[in-house]
């Protein structure tokens, strides 16, 4: 069907000819009319070819055409350019499709790279993953993947290149000053570059190498993986100075390049290592290096984009993995911290319940660290006066330089401690708990203590010293006077002497006991058999079990290692720790006796590191009051009517010259138990064991 404007043109071109038919011949009117005709087909010619040109235009330009395709002449045929274009713009899209179905697949698995890399949190993890997906999820046959190691300050990373079937991988590591070409340009620069040219832009070298030996097309990508910004003036907050960081407005340095190419003055430089490794203001966390090497196509806009995209994915992923490993590291190093104090720590939040107890706490306590946490502060600690200082201190608002209180502990004791306080507050300043550090005072209370008794010790070798001369010169001449007076006396009044004279006996015992412990005692050491000289010691005291009608449990270990010990001494002290049991035991009742190897530290336990030669004595009396169990080892104390309170002082006094020890338990109504723990070291002429010394140490 013919357009619409030439069946016009045709028409009145025939309308024409028959008008001049009528006005001149016939030929001359047919000739005329021929011509109007191919003037007419050459106007809609020339019209058509211009719209022609135009679609042809439009066309090449939807194609990306470098040049503008040739208009047809006047003699040309549009229909058929028409046509050339319309197979043209079929295959282009056709073309088009199937790039879009890759390219939605490499975009999905983008996603599924992101799902992965986003949930770990493991550094090399998540360089294995980026490689895979540039190799399988792109295709990419020659690429490279460098992340930054702050311990070395190093990139470190690798390049791969298709080899036939396989690939082959080339590990490398460089310093920033190492790099040269783009490679160092993005790096420094810190933005991607898509290189369409690598003969004029080189990607850089490295040890010599070329980075992309088998870049073909010449193009390449070079894109850095970046950290986020950091907030405000860093290079302040880490007292560096400005112009020296590339951070800062002001600085001399161009970038980072520049600046580890020309690294400043010692004071930069921590431990071995440059201080901008590990500044969190370093902005760089590695680099994705891709060539177009295995591709029929070069390296587009859209490639840089997808590749920009995976490295802001990977660069955060890398910079949360980086924080969790410092979060990591710092826990681990808390951990070791508070698990190597030797004194207790413990935290305490706004409700005042326990959130944090390390061994030590747990050690000195008996509790752990699940029995406490939770629990009110109150019931593990509190000061002389029966208040919590751990709440007092969350309630006033202050931390407390150094208070004595006491730690309950998981036995049911009660032990001294010295407690330093100290809150815990946020950013902004407000408390959201406070911390507090106890140090054990029982060696302390037991030093003071023991300086008490020396003082008391060095009082009474005064007092001895004075009374000597005052006293005993007197008693002798009274007992020479009364033992005269009674060869002269009978009957009652000589039972009166031998009584003055007992009582003068005593008298000049106490004076003994007062010398014995007023001044220092010389030992006459030999090798003795314990066991035997328990017995002897029971021996001795036969009569008076008799007296108290009660019997004796004798329990020795066999074998029992020899002792250098003073057997006098050392039968002064049994026999008087004998007595008191036998004197604190109901008729009928008994007194256990026991002699073997234990420890010294927890004499109560039949299982030990056997370090010492304990022997107990067991009663079933009354037992001793907790008022009285402090006392008595102190000199003249005494709860008995005839007692001189200096017994138990002098075996006291026997025993530490030996370098060992007298512990006794006791409840009231269940008997007592005293313990005699004798180091196995030898005695040493001080009056203290090797055992003992070392001990202390």
């Amino acid at each position: 069907m013919f357009p619409r404007s030439v069946s016009f043109w045709m028409l009145g071109t025939l309308a024409c000819v028959v008008s001049l038919s009528m006005v001149v011949p016939p030929h001359f009117a047919i000739l005329a009319g021929c011509g109007a005709l191919l003037a007419g087909g050459l106007v809609l010619q020339r019209r058509h070819a211009r719209l022609c040109a135009a679609t042809l235009a439009q066309a090449a330009a939807v194609r990306g055409a470098q040049q503008q395709s040739p208009r047809p002449g006047v003699w040309g045929d549009p229909v058929a350019a028409l046509a050339e274009c319309s197979h043209g713009l079929a295959r282009d899209l056709d073309d088009a499709y199937f790039k879009l179905i890759h390219t939605n697949i490499q975009l999905l698995a983008l996603k599924e790279l992101g799902s992965q890399i986003i949930s770990g949190l493991d550094r090399e993890r998540i360089v294995a993953t980026v490689v895979e997906y540039l190799n399988r999820g792109v295709g990419f046959a020659e690429y490279g993947v460098f992340t930054w190691s702050p311990e070395k300050g190093v990139f470190e990373g690798g390049l791969r290149r298709r080899q036939g079937d396989g690939y082959e991988t080339v590990e490398e590591s460089f310093a920033l000053p190492e790099v040269s070409g783009m490679v160092s340009r993005c790096l420094g620069h810190q933005r991607s570059y898509l290189i369409r040219d690598a003969a004029t832009h080189p990607p850089g070298s490295l040890h010599g190498d070329p980075l992309l030996p088998q870049c073909t097309s010449g193009t390449y990508a070079v894109v850095p993986l970046l950290k986020k910004a950091p907030v405000g003036a860093i290079w302040s907050r880490k007292g560096c100075v400005a112009e020296h960081c590339p951070l800062c407005p002001e600085a001399v340095v161009d970038d980072w390049v520049e600046k580890f190419a020309n690294e400043p003055d010692a004071d930069f430089w921590q431990g071995g290592r440059f201080r901008c490794w590990t500044c969190t203001g370093f902005p760089l966390l590695g680099c994705l290096l891709v060539s177009d090497a295995g591709r029929a196509q070069p390296l587009s806009r859209v490639d840089l984009v997808m590749l920009e995209t995976l490295a802001a994915n990977v660069a955060t992923v890398l910079e949360n993995a980086r924080l969790y490993e410092e979060l990591q590291l710092q826990e681990r190093f808390l951990d070791h911290v508070i698990g190597a104090m030797s004194n207790g720590l413990v935290s305490v939040g706004l409700n005042g319940c326990v959130t944090l107890f390390n061994e030590a706490g747990q050690s000195l306590s008996g509790y752990h660290e699940v029995e406490v946490t939770g629990r009110p502060s109150a019931q593990l600690i509190r000061d002389a006066t029966g208040r919590d200082p751990l709440r007092e201190a969350l309630e006033g608002g202050r931390s407390v330089g150094s208070v004595e209180a006491v730690l309950h502990t998981a036995a049911g004791a009660t032990l001294p401690i010295q407690l330093t306080t100290s809150l815990l507050r946020d950013e902004e300043e407000h408390v959201y708990g406070v911390v507090g550090e106890f140090a054990d005072l029982s060696a302390i209370k037991g030093m003071q203590a023991q300086i008490r008794n020396l003082d008391k010790l060095a009082a009474l070798g005064r007092l001895s010293s004075s009374i000597a001369h005052e006293i005993r010169n007197p008693l002798a001449g009274i007992t020479a006077g009364i033992q005269y007076m009674t060869k002269q006396m009978k009957g009652e009044r000589a039972q009166h002497a031998v009584f003055v004279l007992d009582e003068v006996d005593r008298l000049n015992r106490i004076i003994e006991d007062l010398f014995t412990a007023g001044r220092p005692m010389e030992l006459r050491l030999r090798e003795t058999d314990m066991g035997a000289l328990v017995e002897r010691s029971l021996q001795a005291l036969e009569p008076s079990f008799a007296k108290h009608e009660v019997r004796c449990d004798l329990r020795l270990q066999p074998e029992l290692p020899a002792l250098e010990v003073d057997p006098g001494r050392l039968e002064q002290v049994l026999i008087n720790l004998i007595q008191n049991g036998v004197e604190a035991s109901p008729p009928g009742g008994a007194v256990e006796i026991e002699l073997r190897l234990g420890s010294g530290q927890q004499p109560h336990l039949r299982r030990g590191p056997g370090d010492s030669l304990v022997f107990s004595v067991r009663d079933r009396g009354d037992g001793i009051s907790d008022e009285d169990r402090d006392k008595i080892f102190e000199p003249f104390f005494t709860t008995k009517a005839k007692g001189t309170g200096l017994g138990l002082y002098v075996c006291h006094h026997i025993v530490e010259s030996h370098g060992g020890q007298i512990v006794v338990e006791s409840r009231p109504g269940h008997g007592s138990c005293f313990y005699l723990c004798l180091p196995l070291g030898r005695i040493l002429r001080g009056g203290a064991s090797e055992t003992a010394d070392l001990a202390r140490r």
